[in-house]
C-alpha cells in the first residue's frame, strides 16, 4: 500500500505569484479569503465594489475634464483662425491699397514726364536747365553738314 501512495505523489513545482496572485490568501490567525466567486466575502466585495464606484467615479470626472479642456481648445483654435481670416483679409486689402497707390504714383510720374517732354520739345530753343543743349549741338552739326 505504501508504494501506490507514493505513485501519486507529483514532485514539487513552485508558484510564481508574481504572474497571477493565489485565489486565496491567508492573514496571520486568520481564515482564507476567498477573493471571487459565491463565497467571497462580504467585507471584501463590499470594499472591492467600493473601490469600483470610486474609480468609476474618477473616469467620469475625467471624462467631463477632458470634454471641457477638449471644448477649450477647439474654441481657442476657431479663434486662432478667425484672427488669422482677419489678418489675411487686411493684409490683402493693405497690399491693394500700396499697389492702388503705387500705380498712381507711376501714372503720375508718367503724366509729369510726359509734360516735360513735351515742353522740353516745344521750348528746346531757351532751355534753362541745359538737357537740350547736346541734341542743339548735335542738330547743329547735322545742319553744318
Amino acid at each position: 500500500m505504501g508504494m501506490k501512495s507514493a505513485a501519486k505523489i507529483e514532485p514539487y513545482q513552485p508558484v510564481s505569484y508574481a504572474i497571477s496572485p493565489p485565489a486565496t490568501f491567508r492573514k496571520r490567525g486568520k481564515t482564507p479569503v476567498q477573493l471571487e466567486g459565491p463565497k467571497a466575502s462580504a467585507k471584501f466585495l463590499s470594499k472591492y465594489r467600493q473601490q469600483k464606484m470610486e474609480a468609476a467615479k474618477e473616469i467620469a470626472r475625467n471624462d467631463s475634464v477632458s470634454k471641457a479642456v477638449e471644448s477649450n481648445l477647439l474654441q481657442q483654435l476657431q479663434d486662432q483662425e478667425e484672427r488669422i481670416k482677419k489678418m489675411h483679409e487686411k493684409f490683402t486689402a493693405d497690399l491693394e491699397q500700396h499697389r492702388k497707390d503705387t500705380e498712381m504714383e507711376v501714372s503720375i510720374e508718367k503724366m509729369n514726364s510726359n509734360t516735360e517732354a513735351k515742353s522740353d520739345r516745344l521750348n528746346f530753343k531757351n532751355d534753362p536747365s541745359g538737357k537740350m543743349e547736346p541734341f542743339m549741338q548735335n542738330l547743329g552739326n547735322m545742319q553744318q553738314t
